[in-house]
């Protein structure tokens, strides 16, 4: 892909978050950047806890948890645990003439960068799914729901690479007991794995809240 039409595409998925495609196209450093979406994402996160039940509550959850991950994979920490700068590349996507080595980005990339942003933006459009198994039951089945629900919680999402792959943080459940070591791992790409689903005659839709999951 060439880097003129890719920076189209990429401007054109920012078009979801216009303060935010409005930083990154300043000629401020990085660093003054990453601050600027920083405090953009607070504004966000404070609005959210704000907001009066306007917001589905599917919604409010995703845009919360969308925040988070964002400012998590923008974090200088989790670009040293990934070896790598989602900001700094969608930068020198946005304002270099030239990739200067670095790889083209795949569907995949924009593909996970669309749903990150319509997260962040409240947009999923997921609300019409059937709301978590442990909402309908009480006491004792309904901790134990939550429970599997929240195992997801043992992982976070640390950056996205130019080919779609998410790298995750893994925390083990000894980090409640002692000290104990994270494992970085990187997954397969969501947009790759859609595809071979659709190959093996699966809707891709009745999978759409899998970007989710962080």
């Amino acid at each position: 892909m060439a880097i003129t039409r890719a920076r189209n595409r990429l401007l054109n998925i920012l078009n979801i978050s216009p303060d935010l495609k409005a930083i990154l196209l300043t000629t401020d450093p990085v660093e003054i950047k990453r601050d600027k979406i920083k405090k953009k994402f607070s504004e966000i996160i404070i609005a959210t806890l704000n907001d009066e039940q306007t917001i589905p509550p599917l919604e409010w959850v995703m845009t919360r948890d969308a925040v988070t991950i964002f400012r998590t994979i923008i974090s200088p920490r989790s670009e040293m645990l990934a070896g790598y700068s989602l900001l700094a590349y969608i930068d020198d996507l946005l304002n270099k003439p030239q990739l200067a080595g670095r790889p083209e980005p795949d569907p995949g990339f924009f593909a996970e960068l669309e749903h990150l942003l319509k997260g962040v933006m409240g947009k999923t459009g997921i609300y019409d799914e059937k709301s978590p198994a442990f909402a309908k039951y009480e006491g004792r089945k309904a901790a134990r729901l939550r429970s599997a629900d929240l195992s997801r919680m043992a992982l976070t999402a640390n950056s996205i690479l130019p080919d779609g792959r998410r790298v995750y943080e893994f925390h083990s459940w000894e980090k409640k007991l002692s000290l104990a070591d994270t494992y970085v791992y990187t997954d397969v790409s969501i947009y790759n794995y859609l595809k071979r689903l659709k190959a093996a005659g699966e809707n891709p839709a009745d999978y759409k809240t899998i970007w989710y999951y962080y």
